[in-house]
C-alpha cells in the first residue's frame, strides 16, 4: 500500500447498518446463486461486469467461493447506471445496502441478498490503468488499479462467469506474485499491493488504529 495525503472525501449516498456477515462457506449455495444473479442483473441493466478480487481468487484455482470471504466482488467497467442497476438487482431480491459517489459519478454500490453481501465496484480508466475507489475512514479514498483486461467467459464452479482473459496476471497484479499462497492475515486495504489510501488528515488516528491493530495480527499469526 502506499500513502498519500489531501483526497477529496467520497459521498456515501445509501448508508445501512452494519450486521456481521456469514462466511460464504456457510452458505455455499446461496452465494453462488447470488453471483449468478448479480451477474445477470448487471448485464441486463447494461452493465458490463467481471469477478474480482477475492471472488475471482477464490474461483479461479479452486473452483469455488473462498470459505472464510464475506462478501462478493464483481467490477464494473461501463455502461448501466445507478437506478438500472439497483432495479435489475431488487427484481432479483436483492436490496439495496449502500452506494458511494465523488464528482464524477457512481464509484460503487452495495447489495444485499440474505446472508450475502455483493459488492460493485465501478472501475475508470485512469492513464495505463484502470481504477475503482472506495471510502476508507470516514474522509480518505483508496484508490485500486487494475490492468486493462479483456472480458472472456469461461467455467469455473460449475458456472460460466465473465473474467479477465489473462486472469493469473490480473490476480498478480492485485495481490503480488505469490497470489496462490493461503494467506492468514489480511487486510482490505494494507496489505494489497494495487492500492493507494489517499488519507484526509481527518483520518490519521483512525488509520494509526488500523494500522496498529493489523500489525499485532501479524506478530500473532
Amino acid at each position: 500500500m502506499r500513502l498519500r495525503f489531501g483526497r477529496p472525501a467520497i459521498i456515501r449516498t445509501i448508508d445501512t447498518p452494519w450486521v456481521p456477515r456469514r462466511a460464504l462457506g456457510e452458505v455455499p449455495e446461496a452465494a453462488l446463486e447470488a453471483l449468478t444473479l448479480a451477474i445477470e442483473a448487471l448485464e441486463e441493466a447494461g452493465a458490463r461486469p467481471w469477478v474480482t478480487y477475492g471472488t475471482l481468487l477464490g474461483m479461479v484455482p479452486e473452483g469455488r467461493l473462498l470459505p472464510h470471504d464475506d462478501d462478493i466482488d464483481l467490477a464494473v467497467s461501463s455502461g448501466g447506471d445507478a437506478a438500472g442497476i439497483a432495479t435489475a438487482m431488487t427484481a432479483r431480491g436483492f436490496v439495496a445496502n449502500s452506494e458511494e459517489r465523488d464528482a464524477r459519478g457512481l464509484t460503487k454500490q452495495k447489495f444485499e441478498r440474505g446472508a450475502i453481501l455483493v459488492e460493485l465496484f465501478f472501475v475508470r480508466q485512469a492513464g495505463r490503468w484502470w481504477t475503482d475507489l472506495s471510502r476508507a475512514g470516514d474522509y480518505s479514498v483508496l484508490y485500486s488499479t487494475h490492468p486493462p483486461v479483456e472480458i472472456v467467459r469461461r467455467r469455473h464452479g460449475g458456472l460460466e462467469l465473465p473474467v479477465p482473459a489473462a486472469t493469473e496476471a490480473y490476480l498478480a497484479h492485485c495481490y503480488g506474485p505469490d497470489w496462490r499462497r493461503p494467506v492468514t492475515v489480511w487486510s482490505w486495504f494494507l496489505s494489497p499491493p494495487n492500492v493507494e489510501l489517499w488519507l484526509h488528515w481527518r483520518d490519521v488516528y483512525w488509520f494509526y488504529r488500523q494500522r496498529r491493530r493489523f500489525l499485532k495480527r501479524l506478530a500473532k499469526a
